[in-house]
């Protein structure tokens, strides 16, 4: 009996490349507003590689405002093309790093003394932009 390779997804975890706080005062509640998006970016001499560099936006009005940007790293085990690579990106990557995103958030506010902000869980469907390394927005 033959048995095929199957392609596994590895993730290398997610470096927070930037981020920015303000703070008016301590969160005392009302609403929090979220914009989480997340991009494609295909390194052009690593074809077993990719990664995914989400925008997070969290801010409560006359409390708060943070903004970061992570990189999820991701390497599959073998090469493949794009077009698989894209399955992988659009139906598993942003959801595999955005926990990780979440709790950092949640430890900073936390640390910061602002108080407990716990954002909920997000979904991810539809495919992804892909970003070039020309737009800047990794670095």
């Amino acid at each position: 009996m033959e048995v095929a390779n199957q392609i596994k997804l590895s993730f290398g975890g997610v470096n927070i490349l930037n981020m920015e706080f303000s703070c008016k005062k301590p969160y005392e509640g009302g609403e929090i507003n979220i914009d989480c998006t997340p991009y494609a970016f295909f390194p052009k001499d690593k074809k077993d590689l990719f990664q995914i560099l989400m925008e997070v936006n969290v801010s409560c009005k006359d409390f708060f405002s943070l903004s970061l940007k992570a990189l999820g790293l991701f390497k599959v085990s073998e090469d493949v093309d794009d077009d698989t690579k894209k399955i992988f990106i659009n139906t598993n990557s942003a959801a595999i790093m955005y926990p990780y995103v979440r709790a950092f958030i949640s430890t900073f506010t936390i640390n910061a003394g602002i108080g407990s902000i716990i954002i909920p869980p997000q979904f991810f469907s539809g495919e992804l932009e892909v970003i070039k390394d020309e737009e800047n927005k990794i670095n």
